[in-house]
């Protein structure tokens, strides 16, 4: 007996179909033996979608942004709410 199945990690075309097999044998225990998961991108667009808050603003902004805020620019190292006296 040997590892049967296709190769994740290689450059070899016929490494990476499915009836290739390594000659290792089944006991063998590597860091690229194994199996992967995968799930489709649909699957997971559609989750994001529906998961996704309805706040109707789609506006970028930078951390710390508050609507009505300090009126800080971009410039300041400091603001503050409040007027300096």
């Amino acid at each position: 007996k040997s590892l049967r199945d296709g190769a994740f990690d290689t450059y070899f075309e016929a490494q990476a179909q499915c009836q290739f097999q390594s000659g290792d044998s089944p006991l063998a225990r590597k860091h690229n033996i194994g199996f992967r998961c995968s799930v489709g991108f649909r699957d997971v667009a559609e989750q994001q979608e529906a998961a996704a808050p309805a706040s109707g603003d789609d506006e970028i902004r930078e951390p710390g942004f508050e609507e009505g805020g300090a009126g800080c620019q971009p410039a300041q190292e400091l603001c503050s709410s409040e007027s300096a006296s």
